[in-house]
């Protein structure tokens, strides 16, 4: 390669003060200075600014500027300058301080693409290597990050709010999914000054764990997943480079428009050496419609970028930085006027990194960070080793101009609108929100007539319509909404109250204080949360506050979703989510009474206290979600699934393919699929999973059909207009009327079998929670004769589900949520009955002694089955 990498100098000019570099204050002095690039004068943004040593520091702003306080013990260390682009940059921290006035250039250095050594290969090769050696290039040993988690919002141009929160992340390995936990040590938050803030921050709550959630090198997902490697992303090695003195691959993932998942372009920085990712760069175009949603108001957006950067201390990488910048307008719906103009910038930045396990009860925070009240502890931030940034400075300058800083940060607290659950909606408006609701299943729900006649449904609204004649709460209109909810028969369609209502109730003690299963027609404890001496796993509970278990579960059963005519579903769903439906159906209580049974049929009376939601799923038993193939013995294996979603060591297609390998390789005769409490997942690897059990090419889904191409509703949901765009490009109208979904689905056609095959004797185990692609997926073995199924019948249809592409409905009144799929999936089965699950051969009925011993007879039963010799060929 002959083409030439050039790589301009950096100017660093210091702001002096007096005789020094900075303002000194105490034993402490503030150098301020100004990042430009020497050959443009063009401000450098976001340079990395630390000490070498202690490896603390900062980040100039976007228009270069940045400041970083000095104290006695960083007098021998060295300040560290580090920009994509530019060489590396050492000034000893004397030499900064003492040449007052100085400008300091770097040289212009000339890589030449042909000195550098590498190897041939593909950009994608470059990028799945990457993340396959992220064990040895990652810190998967405990240790905990400190440093400032900060938003700023701009409204046309002038800064109109500041928060910052000092932070420890303790993560006991970077690698391990959902690990961080985030203690929040101290936090500052200036007056809110926005004009503009309807519904702003309740619909975009924030907080450290937020902005966290899209590091992809942790948790890998499109652009790091082999689905954006085989699909869903183009790769492109654009350039060589230097990124902190070291050669980096520059490699574009630019997504593919033929799908609709891959929501960014990113930007991956990767080490030539060992091939480890230093910085990846994303810029998203899911338009977040729901950012500043207001009636006769739309939000555009202008930007919406990540950036994650990582540094190497003692051969292992630390994430270092965090950035996510959004900007947009807000314009008038109808007049086209703005309202206004915004900018978020969030942002974490580590100032240090030390090897331990967290020692103390951390102070977490799951909610917005607005909410959280934490007192002003004015001492703490002015020793924090990075309060005084050129960004804090920058904004403080014009807060201060509206009010005294210190005064607002001792004074400020969130400005919510309080929830009142006691709160009467006025018909005119609870009929404004039940007309959306109205038009919008009517209008996208492709499935709303597949069980109920459209005439009857009509019927249905109407009644539901003209009963809304006096003032309501929102759970009192929820339960008008339900039951129609519940007459779709579908179970992806699901009803859910406003978000401030769970937030309202969740540290409030009126939740039911046990966990629970329903089988057999009858409610046992699996759980008890309070009285761990009176309450025992296996007891059968007769009834609460003096009414029947079978009294509540049928008034219950009107309002809860299913698929079809499928009874399990409801059963599962009403043991497992007892305690939540009980308080939205029979209100707040305090205490409850219950009457129990014994398995040695004694009968006992107990009283039992409320217990909070977040303290009932913080006790709830918590189960392994990952998938597992074992073997039980030479001749038998079982596969376990859980989701059809990937792991976190292996993509699921791959791990699939290992196991008929080892299957093929230990000549395994008999296979055992354990679909049991599986809720679905990824349609195509739950197809993917059959081609091994299958010697023939086979049809999979039949087609996939949405009620319209267009929606009118989408300012009401988490989609913007973009998606009507998307459907246009993927859904074709057809002989008959129907807008199909085109065959670029990977479901659809012909698809081939996979080796190695298994032929063997398979058997499926199944419940009321085998829901979606797992039902799919029994469906299609079922159709084709592939496998004895033992347990209950499935809690998705045989013949297909409704799916996909799920909108979630905000009532803009009461704030009611709705979940509306877009697609019906019809699948390739002609012989089971309509509205019915896959139905066992040996169905399975669990007692009170089963539960309590943990009993697993599904897995008996097939045991037994493979020792008599029985065969499914």
């Amino acid at each position: 390669m002959n083409q030439k990498l050039i790589l301009s100098s950096l100017v660093l000019v210091i702001g002096l003060y007096g005789n020094m570099a900075g303002q000194s204050i105490g034993d402490k002095v503030i150098i301020e200075g100004k990042t430009r690039d020497s050959l443009t004068r063009a401000e450098i943004p976001y340079v990395n600014i630390y000490f070498q040593k202690s490896n603390a520091g900062t980040s100039s702003n976007g228009g270069g500027n940045f400041s970083i306080q000095i104290s006695r013990q960083n007098l021998s260390d060295t300040l560290v300058f580090s920009a994509i682009g530019y060489k590396l940059l050492k000034l000893s921290v004397k030499e900064v301080i003492n040449r007052p006035s100085q400008t300091f250039f770097m040289e212009v250095d000339v890589m030449s693409l042909d000195e550098v050594t590498v190897e041939a290969i593909p950009a994608v090769d470059i990028v799945k290597r990457a993340m396959r050696a992220r064990k040895n290039n990652y810190m998967v040993s405990p240790h905990k990050l400190s440093g400032i988690y900060r938003i700023t919002d701009q409204e046309d141009g002038a800064y109109v709010r500041l928060l910052e929160a000092a932070v420890d992340i303790y993560d006991p390995d970077y690698l391990k999914k959902n690990s961080r936990v985030v203690d929040y040590l101290a936090l500052r938050q200036s007056r809110d000054f926005r004009t503009f803030k309807w519904k702003i921050d309740r619909l975009n709550a924030r907080n450290v764990d937020e902005l966290l959630k899209p590091d992809l090198i942790k948790r890998p997902t499109r652009a790091t997943h082999s689905n954006g490697f085989e699909k869903g992303f183009f790769y492109k090695l654009e350039k060589y480079a230097l990124l902190d003195d070291e050669e980096v691959y520059v490699i574009s993932a630019t997504k593919n428009p033929v799908y609709t998942w891959p929501n960014y372009d990113a930007t991956f920085y990767v080490r030539v050496d060992d091939l480890a990712i230093l910085r990846v760069d994303r810029t998203y175009s899911i338009g977040r419609p729901n950012w500043a949603k207001a009636p006769n108001a739309t939000t555009n957006i202008t930007k919406d970028q990540l950036i994650l950067k990582y540094k190497e201390i003692d051969g292992k990488l630390y994430l270092n930085y965090f950035l996510w910048k959004l900007k947009g307008t807000v314009v008038d719906s109808k007049s086209d006027e703005m309202i206004t103009k915004f900018e978020r910038n969030e942002e974490l930045n580590i100032h240090s990194v030390s090897l331990e396990k967290s020692e103390k009860e951390p102070i977490v925070w799951d909610k917005d960070i607005y909410g959280m009240d934490i007192p002003y502890n004015e001492r703490f931030w002015e020793n924090y080793p990075i309060s005084n940034t050129q960004l804090f400075k920058d904004v403080s300058k014009e807060l201060e101009e509206k009010q005294d800083l210190h005064e607002q940060f001792l004074t400020s607290k969130a400005k919510y609108e309080i929830y009142d659950p006691e709160k009467k909606y006025r018909p005119k408006v609870l009929k404004e929100d039940f007309l959306l609701f109205q038009r919008s299943l009517t209008e996208a729900h492709p499935s709303l007539y597949r069980y109920t006649r459209e005439s009857n449904f009509s019927r249905y609204f109407d009644t539901v319509y003209q009963s809304i004649s006096k003032p309501l709460t929102e759970v009192e209109f929820y339960r008008l909404l339900t039951p129609l909810v519940a007459r779709i028969n579908c179970g992806h369609t699901q009803s859910l109250l406003s978000e401030d209502h769970y937030k309202f109730y969740a540290n409030r003690e009126f939740y039911f204080p046990v966990h629970t299963t329903f089988t057999d027609g009858k409610l046992y404890v699996l759980e008890d949360h309070i009285s761990y001496d009176t309450l025992r796993k296996g007891d059968q509970i007769l009834s609460v506050n003096g009414e029947t278990i079978l009294s509540i579960k049928k008034k219950l059963d009107e309002n809860l979703s299913s698929d079809g005519y499928i009874q399990t579903f409801k059963d599962k769903t009403f043991g497992q989510s007892f305690s939540s439906l009980y308080s939205i159906y029979y209100g707040q209580k305090d205490h409850f009474a219950l009457e129990i049974k014994r398995p040695n049929g004694t009968l006992v009376d107990l009283d039992l206290p409320g217990i909070s939601w977040s303290k009932y799923h913080a006790k709830k038993e918590r189960h392994d979600q990952s998938n597992r193939y074992t073997t039980i013995n030479k001749e038998t294996a079982i596969i376990k699934i859980r989701r059809f979603t990937d792991n976190q060591d292996d993509d699921f297609k791959q791990w699939v393919k290992n196991s008929f390998t080892k299957i093929n390789e230990n000549d395994i005769e008999n296979l055992i699929i354990d679909l049991r409490d599986n809720g679905g997942g990824r349609d195509d690897y739950a197809l993917y999973l059959y081609s091994f059990l299958t010697e023939t090419s086979f049809e999979y889904h039949k087609y996939l059909e949405c009620a319209k191409d267009t929606y009118s509703f989408l300012s009401h949901t988490d989609q913007d207009s973009s998606l009507n765009e998307q459907m246009k490009r993927i859904v074709q109208k057809d002989s008959l009327g129907r807008f199909i979904l085109n065959k670029t689905h990977p479901t659809l056609g012909i698809h081939k079998n996979n080796s190695p095959t298994f032929l063997g004797k398979v058997f499926f185990l199944i419940n009321g929670n085998t829901f979606s692609a797992a039902a799919d997926l029994a469906g299609v073995a079922r159709q084709n004769k592939r496998g004895v199924f033992i347990g209950e019948e499935t809690g998705g249809t045989a013949i297909g589900n409704t799916s996909n592409g799920e909108l979630i409905l905000t009532l803009p009144n009461t704030g009611i949520r709705v979940k509306i799929p877009l697609f019906k999936i019809v699948n390739a089965i002609y012989t089971e009955e309509n509205g019915r699950g896959v139905t066992p051969e040996y169905k399975v009925i669990y007692t009170p002694k089963d539960i309590i011993v943990n009993r697993n007879k599904e897995l008996e039963i097939v045991l037994d089955l493979i020792e008599k010799g029985s065969s499914n060929k």
